[in-house]
């Protein structure tokens, strides 16, 4: 039980350091792949808060678990799932273009 909680947790706080590496590196050198990494890494974060608080309310009977069935939910669920995935593949593409940038300065 306290495995499941902790592995909700980890789908919380590593999107919040990555982001928070993010702006480092965007506060450091200000590029574009930068920007894609905070994009991608806030997508992470939204969905991965959406998760916790969708399993874990519903679990202690704080959000009604229902919702998440209804058709109202349903076709704002998936439209935010894809909006938040074509927006999360925005970090590891800002990342590979990050190292590739690197590795030529090295």
């Amino acid at each position: 039980m306290f495995g499941d909680y902790l592995l909700l947790f980890l789908w919380v706080l590593a999107p919040a350091l990555m982001l928070a590496g993010s702006i480092v590196a965007w506060r450091k050198k200000r590029r574009f792949s930068a920007i894609l990494q905070i994009v991608g890494s806030a997508a992470f974060l939204v969905w991965g808060t959406y998760m916790f608080v969708a399993i874990i309310g519903g679990a202690w009977g704080i959000v009604d678990p229902h919702f998440f069935r209804t058709a109202q939910a349903s076709w704002g669920r998936y439209l935010a799932f894809y909006c938040l995935l074509t927006a999360g593949v925005c970090f590891p593409v800002g990342f590979f273009w990050h190292a590739l940038r690197a590795s030529r300065y090295i």
